[in-house]
Parts: structure tokens; C-alpha cells; sequence
């Protein structure tokens, strides 16, 4: 298969969007620079790691690393174009280059992370249901 065939995939399956709600969520890091805005967060553990940057002009690059290896790359383009011969994947308003995709173990991994990250409940909401309705919630089942 090539590249733009994985297109589809990557998109059905919303693969770009999981993987910046992990760094988003679990990344460590922050800005990087108050001038230009920018914005690093990078989500390491066990063979998984996702690395999310934000530029100032509005681009984004995420890459994700299985076992010491690049399995996934895209990179928001905002004032230019993918290059030839990589794909353009749009999804909304916003249009990613792919410039790496390799099927594994590694989106197994990042679905287990999305199923566990919509199942808990963080405290601060779990305190904001308590005041606001008078009931209390707890994370276990």
C-alpha cells in the first residue's frame, strides 16, 4: 500500500487527533519560547513516545516513535503545501502532510490510551458534579 491509501485510514480512525490529545493530556513540557509562542509536549512511556510542537505561525508536526523507531509523522500546513510525493490529509479546517506511516502494535497502544483517558474522570470534575448538583462520583466501578 502506499502512502495516500493510508490516508483514508489515518483518518477514519482519527489517529492524528488521538495522538495530540495524548500529548496534550500526558506530555511533558510546555512552551518553549514567549516570543514565537511555541509549544512542545511529549508523551513517553514504555515503547510509545508522541511528540507534539506547536509553531507560532500555526503549524503543528507530530511524530510518534515505537520502540525507538518513527512509525508516524504529519505536519499541519498552514502557509504551504505538502510536498511531493506526500499526501494531504484534510480533516475539518486543517490540512496535515504525511510524511510517515507505519501500521503496527503501536495504534493498538495509542487506542488503549483513548479508551482509559474517556473513562476517568478528573478529580477537579468529579468536584464540580459534587457542587454543583449535590451528588459525589468516584473513578471506581
Amino acid at each position: 500500500m502506499t502512502m495516500r491509501d493510508y490516508a483514508e485510514k489515518i483518518s477514519e480512525s482519527r489517529l492524528i487527533q488521538k495522538c495530540m490529545q495524548i500529548a496534550e493530556r500526558f506530555g511533558k513540557g510546555g512552551f518553549t519560547s514567549e516570543e514565537w509562542a511555541n509549544e512542545r509536549r511529549v508523551f513517553d512511556k514504555e515503547s510509545l513516545k508522541i511528540d507534539h510542537e506547536v509553531f507560532a505561525m500555526g503549524d503543528r508536526k507530530l511524530r510518534v516513535y515505537y520502540s525507538g523507531e518513527e512509525v508516524f509523522g504529519v505536519k499541519e500546513k498552514v502557509n504551504d503545501y505538502a510536498k511531493y510525493p506526500n499526501p494531504e490529509l484534510k480533516i475539518d479546517r486543517d490540512r496535515f502532510e504525511i510524511l510517515c506511516y507505519k501500521p503496527g502494535d503501536w495504534e493498538l497502544m495509542v487506542e488503549s490510551i483513548i479508551r482509559k483517558m474517556n473513562e476517568e474522570v478528573q478529580p477537579e470534575e468529579l468536584e464540580d458534579v459534587r457542587k454543583r448538583f449535590g451528588i459525589a462520583l468516584s473513578n471506581s466501578r
